[in-house]
């Protein structure tokens, strides 16, 4: 819940961010997820569903929404998806 309220008081500026493979995302909107992940450690990718990244996150999960790669405009995930894309199921975020 707190990461979900903070993406939205960084919106739109000076937006929140995370890091992947050396390369830093704008996060434009996420959700808070009630689910278990109890042996994901947080930052952990846990599912990649049609519309959005699930993230592990200290209690419950952090679903990213829109998202903004290096070079590229800020799109929902379900447009990243179609394309090539640099996500793997148990890849970190920082």
């Amino acid at each position: 819940m707190h990461l979900a309220r903070h993406v939205r008081g960084l919106n739109p500026w000076p937006v929140a961010w995370c890091q992947l493979n050396d390369q830093i995302l704008r996060v434009w909107d996420a959700q808070a997820i009630d689910t278990n992940t109890p042996h994901a450690e947080p930052g952990t990718l846990v599912a990649i569903t049609k519309e959005q990244l699930i993230i592990a996150v200290g209690e419950g999960a952090l679903a990213l929404n829109t998202i903004q790669l290096p070079g590229h405009k800020a799109q929902p995930v379900s447009a990243l998806l179609n394309g090539k894309h640099p996500f793997l199921l148990q890849q970190r975020f920082y």
